[in-house]
């Protein structure tokens, strides 16, 4: 379950960035992954409970784009 939030944010994270033609670790992106990442805790409050993760790089400002698996 975790696994299948995560993919999915980094995947509508990642649509987001190259739509708005914001490259991963600009200053644009960070700001941009904060604001996504504080809507989808906000959208859905039971997510970071469920994925720490998210919780963990939204304090850190670690993107949330190093933690996929390749």
């Amino acid at each position: 379950m975790t696994e299948t939030i995560l993919s999915n944010l980094q995947e509508k994270l990642e649509q987001i960035l190259v739509s708005n033609g914001y490259k991963p670790g600009s200053q644009k992106a960070r700001i941009c992954e904060f604001s996504f990442l504080q809507g989808a805790i906000a959208a859905k409050p039971e997510i970071a409970n469920e994925c720490p993760a998210l919780v963990l790089c939204l304090m850190s400002g670690r993107s949330i784009l190093t933690l996929k698996n390749k």
